[in-house]
């Protein structure tokens, strides 16, 4: 996929060239996995992923991970968007 630019609209943009997320204008300081995740959810708002298709999604080299590690990497990325004081702002990502 071709990056997208910084000035897309909504409330979620994504520089994919830096790896650099902001919703609602606010920069979030996101790890690659953590980035990328984010990026396919706001892909596809009111889709359900699979960990299996979050995991496809986050680590593009197929390396197999655990259920558990996607677990993980979602945590942190709600703790992150509650800590920009976002997570009420955006649909809850269930597990």
């Amino acid at each position: 996929k071709p990056p997208v630019a910084a000035a897309q609209p909504g409330p979620a943009q994504f520089d994919d060239a830096r790896f650099e997320a902001r919703v609602y204008g606010r920069a979030l300081v996101l790890t690659p996995v953590e980035y990328r995740l984010l990026r396919a959810l706001a892909a596809q708002p009111g889709r359900v992923f699979s960990r299996a298709n979050l995991a496809a999604s986050a680590y593009s080299d197929h390396r197999v991970v655990g259920e558990r590690t996607i677990d993980s990497h979602i945590k942190n990325l709600r703790r992150k968007l509650d800590a920009a004081a976002l997570w009420g702002q955006l649909q809850r990502i269930r597990m």
